[in-house]
């Protein structure tokens, strides 16, 4: 999703060791919350496969931030010019997304902060703000830091950013609906928990994603794409589209992480496709 974003704005892409930044460090973050959550215990299929393998998965860990902070150190040191023209609104964007990340994550010591990732229409929110932050705002500035120099800021495509939050926040929503009975058992106050899955569904991911492809369509057509470009581009949204006016029913852990989580693939695959092929 990181290279669609590029090429969505005719930008080059960029090196190669960011993509590694990219991928080891969420690989490195949610191998660190499943290994949390097998250590606490928690009951899951995906838990008790990690607490099965749990030394392996350290050892493995340790390894992956060891090499997460050798490629940082060579793309700080590679960049080190071009990164002294970073304003402080763009370095603002940037500190934005790993705070968001932690606000989610981990109990910050402040009182009033340590329920953010309990507060049920927050939740989405905060996953879509962090996602599309990641595979938005970091390419983009981090292209600049590579080939802008001391030329004028770059900046994402607010509509190309508001295009991915709104993508993934439904998706995040439906995610919701899977774990709508153990966050009812906790009384985590999430959407599906406090207005039920029919409801979910018909008030917020219906008009959630009829949304997005709203600002798609915006998008796409302020950056001219063809038709068959903008074609290419919307199916992805067409499948999700499939999955919200669907009747809701009980769908197996595989269907999410396959389908539902595929979908970002699959839009960051037609997405490159609609720019290198049409």
């Amino acid at each position: 999703m990181c290279i669609e974003s590029n090429l969505l704005q005719r930008l080059s892409i960029n090196h190669f060791p960011f993509y590694l930044l990219i991928f080891f460090g969420s690989w490195i973050y949610y191998t660190m919350i499943y290994i949390r959550a097998s250590a606490a215990n928690a009951r899951s299929p995906i838990n008790d496969w990690y607490r099965d393998n749990l030394p392996t998965f350290k050892r493995i860990l340790l390894a992956v931030i060891v090499l997460e902070l050798a490629l940082f150190v060579f793309f700080i040191d590679f960049h080190f010019f071009t990164i002294k023209h970073i304003t402080f609104t763009q370095w603002l964007l940037l500190a934005s997304i790993p705070i968001s990340g932690a606000l989610y994550t981990f109990d910050l010591p402040f009182s009033f902060l340590k329920k953010f990732r309990l507060v049920g229409w927050l939740k989405p929110l905060i996953i879509g703000y962090t996602w599309s932050g990641w595979i938005t705002i970091f390419p983009i500035i981090g292209w600049q830091m590579q080939y802008g120099g001391n030329d004028q800021p770059v900046f994402p495509n607010f509509l190309l950013w508001l295009q991915n939050f709104l993508f993934i926040t439904v998706l995040a929503i439906i995610f919701d609906v899977k774990d709508y009975e153990i966050d009812t058992r906790k009384s985590l106050r999430t959407l599906p928990a406090q207005w039920g899955i029919k409801n979910t569904y018909r008030y917020f991911i219906l008009p959630g994603t009829l949304l997005c492809i709203a600002v798609s369509i915006w998008f796409q057509w302020m950056q001219q794409f063809s038709f068959s470009q903008i074609i290419v581009q919307l199916i992805p949204f067409g499948l999700l589209l499939v999955e919200a006016i669907r009747p809701p029913k009980h769908q197996s852990i595989f269907y999410y992480l396959v389908y539902i989580d595929g979908l970002m693939l699959l839009k960051a695959i037609f997405g490159i496709i609609s720019i290198q092929y049409f």
